[in-house]
């Protein structure tokens, strides 16, 4: 499955820690010096890095060495840095600053303590429903402070949610993220970015679409899994994927998931509609909608 694969900063390391060089000082941008490997994508690395001159810690994401020149790697990291450098809110992480005329070219980023809501679910672990509304209005929220920047994040997915040591959800890996509104290029097909499982119909279409409203699809999509245990649709190949999702109604939630409120399987099912002017037209309405469920459901969230 496609997949952006730089990474965003957590606390493991991908790779076996024998067979990874750690660097000379000399290595990092003046000013940094490195405490631990945090994480390996395919095109990039990530570094636990302290500022010298603060001792304040840092995520520095740069790509590894065989992708310095690769245009398509340096793309995502650009991307990340110019939405992450617009984006002001405390749901999507923060770029702090970046430079791209180095070798190799980097992101540093805020450390985050915790781990994405993807190691969790791999791990066995799930939500109550009123955590799942919880993580779900701070990721409405994120992407509402994206959309306030002049962004859609493009690749709303488990693993791209990070959930703090404190509880706190936080959108990462704007590798994705692209102007709102901005046209494709002449006979560009939309299909190249984001992940099947979560895309939604119109990604694939050519022309102008709105990709906030394909962001809450997305979201949707993570809102089903985390209730029902599944995805809403799975097949063997991509293109199977794809056209389950332009076509195929997905399974009943309510009845995946029964102790879900009917307020939430019917915002859901809106949320995973297969045109886009039946699900939610602003991402302020949708975080009206979560925050009157999570209060609903506020007092079960801590009992548990």
């Amino acid at each position: 499955m496609q997949n952006n694969d730089l990474t965003e900063p957590n606390n493991e390391f991908d790779g076996p820690m024998e067979t990874i060089r750690f660097p000379d000082n000399n290595d990092f941008p003046d000013g940094f010096s490195a405490i631990q490997p945090a994480g390996r994508g395919t095109f990039a690395e990530i570094w636990k890095v302290r500022e010298r001159a603060t001792g304040n810690v840092f995520a520095l994401k740069r790509l590894l060495p065989q992708f310095v020149d690769d245009e398509g790697a340096r793309r995502l990291l650009l991307n990340e840095a110019t939405a992450g450098h617009a984006v002001a809110g405390q749901h999507v992480v923060r770029v702090m600053q970046s430079n791209h005329n180095l070798s190799p070219p980097f992101n540093l980023l805020e450390w985050l303590d915790g781990g994405t809501l993807g190691e969790q679910l791999e791990s066995g672990q799930s939500l109550s429903i009123g955590s799942i509304i919880w993580v779900a209005r701070q990721c409405a929220q994120g992407l509402s402070d994206l959309a306030r920047a002049g962004y859609s994040h493009g690749d709303v997915k488990p693993d791209n949610i990070f959930l703090e040591t404190g509880g706190a959800a936080k959108l990462i890996d704007l590798g994705f993220a692209e102007p709102i509104g901005e046209p494709p290029s002449l006979g560009q097909v939309r299909c190249i970015t984001g992940t099947p499982e979560y895309m939604a119909p119109e990604s694939c279409l050519r022309g102008t679409v709105n990709s906030q409203l394909r962001d809450m699809y997305s979201l949707g999509v993570v809102i089903f899994r985390l209730l029902a245990g599944q995805l809403p649709f799975e097949a063997a190949t991509v293109e199977q994927v794809l056209r389950l999702h332009g076509s195929a109604r997905p399974p009943a939630l309510g009845e995946l998931c029964p102790s879900a409120p009917d307020d939430l399987v019917n915002l859901v099912e809106r949320l995973l509609a297969k045109q886009p002017v039946r699900r939610p037209q602003s991402f302020s309405s949708l975080i009206r909608e979560l925050t009157a469920l999570e209060l609903e459901t506020l007092h079960a969230r801590f009992a548990a």
